[in-house]
């Protein structure tokens, strides 16, 4: 096991973290992912194999291959998917054909293997094509809600749309925050990032009290675990 995971897998312990979703390449568990499979489970946490190919939600089947070959040999607790449709340049074309295939993709995957499917969702989408946002909630047994905001009031508003379709179709979520460092590409009004982790402690307690009579309401998803343990104090 490197020390990197290592690391990882002991900050993830001393923080309680729950779930690890770990990005499986396309090839299968490669020995760096399987040491991290075992690190995690170590440490306490259940662990999803995660996939991220835009593309799946145009055609299922190299999805369908993918996660065959990685639970062939590895247990993983769910599949995790980081299927953005809504980046495809298809989306703006056929957003109803890019919804179906997304749709799709889940129940394919969730019916041909014996896991369940969690799916990340941008809070965004639940705005801009509510029916959207309620058909693929609706696929999944739980949600990633990804409300990438850096104060408590902001990711309550934020979120506040796709959280009550969430109640109407009765899934479970988690909210999803940014710890990246800001970038361009990682505005410093959605990241933690440059804000440091007593800042990142302060607006998720002050989230969750918000959310206290949500029953679906699970916790939150920090992306990445790496840049989180890297936050200054």
């Amino acid at each position: 096991m490197s020390g990197d995971v290592g690391r990882l897998a002991a900050f993830a312990r001393t923080q309680g973290v729950a779930d690890i979703a770990v990005a499986v390449p396309w090839d299968g568990v490669t020995p760096a992912v399987a040491d991290a499979v075992r690190a995690f489970r170590l440490a306490g946490s259940a662990v999803t194999a995660l996939g991220a190919q835009n593309s799946w939600a145009l055609d299922s089947g190299p999805a369908l291959a993918w996660a065959r070959r990685v639970t062939r040999h590895t247990r993983f607790d769910e599949l995790h998917l980081d299927v953005e449709f809504w980046n495809l340049a298809e989306y703006h074309v056929d957003p109803v054909g890019c919804v179906d295939g997304f749709v799709s993709l889940v129940t394919a995957l969730r019916t041909s293997l014996d896991l369940s499917v969690v799916v990340d969702l941008p809070a965004g989408l639940a705005i801009d094509s509510p029916e959207s946002f309620r058909r693929c909630a609706s696929a999944a047994r739980a949600v990633t809600l990804l409300a990438y905001r850096d104060r408590a009031d902001r990711i309550g508003e934020f979120s506040a749309s796709a959280r009550e379709l969430l109640a109407e179709v009765d899934i479970p979520y988690h909210l999803g925050v940014e710890t990246q460092p800001a970038s361009a590409a990682v505005p410093s009004a959605i990241t933690f990032g440059d804000d440091g982790r007593a800042v990142l402690d302060r607006e998720l307690s002050l989230a969750t009290a918000l959310l206290t009579d949500d029953t679906r309401f699970r916790g939150w998803a920090v992306h990445h675990l790496r840049s989180w343990a890297e936050l200054r104090d």
